[in-house]
């Protein structure tokens, strides 16, 4: 138990460098090592309340089922808090070992991964962009269908409410001064 703790405190596979690096957020590698350390020490505690079960029935020469019992009891919990470690070591030793002896797969994987948040980004904002044309489109759609009318066939108008509707924008875009001098200018012509 005492090397499992000195292990994770002095190894540096737990640390935030480690855990943080490239290589174990590609691999997953010092993560797996640091969950050996852990989880052997949290195993080889509950193994030690086996031990003492067993001390109680072997010093005493004297047959105690409750110590047998108790035993029993915690070598399954050790036998399960083992499987933690175990499987990590399988995972560290046959997936992901050969990337800690290999310096070039080493810098294969960090030049690939400070790549990779540019690509991110660029793939961000095409989804963004994406987005923002499909809310888009719903916003057209729904107001094409409060007006009553299909803004995408362009066949639907003719040309004299074209030239009409560019008039409106026209006398819309104008400033006050130009729209009140018309009103006022048609206002006289209608009166003559």
């Amino acid at each position: 138990m005492g090397i499992s703790i000195n292990s994770a405190v002095n190894s540096g596979q737990c640390g935030r460098v480690s855990l943080n690096g490239p290589i174990n957020k590609v691999t997953g590698i010092f993560s797996a090592l640091c969950t050996v350390d852990i989880g052997g020490a949290i195993a080889y505690m509950s193994q030690v309340v086996t031990f003492i079960n067993l001390i109680v029935v072997h010093c005493q020469d004297f047959l105690d089922v409750s110590a047998l019992c108790g035993a029993s009891i915690s070598g399954i919990i050790t036998a399960a808090a083992a499987l933690a470690p175990y499987g990590a070591a399988v995972h560290a030793a046959c997936a992901e070992g050969d990337v800690l002896k290999n310096p070039k797969k080493q810098e294969l994987i960090n030049g690939l991964y400070t790549a990779f948040p540019r690509r991110l980004e660029e793939v961000k904002k095409v989804q963004e962009m994406k987005d923002a044309m499909a809310n888009l489109k719903d916003l057209r759609q729904k107001l094409e269908s409060k007006i009553g009318f299909n803004a995408s066939v362009p066949t639907m108008y003719s040309e004299a409410n074209m030239e009409q509707m560019i008039q409106l924008m026209k006398d819309g875009i104008a400033g006050d001064a130009e729209t009140s001098m018309r009103g006022s200018a048609t206002k006289d012509v209608c009166d003559e």
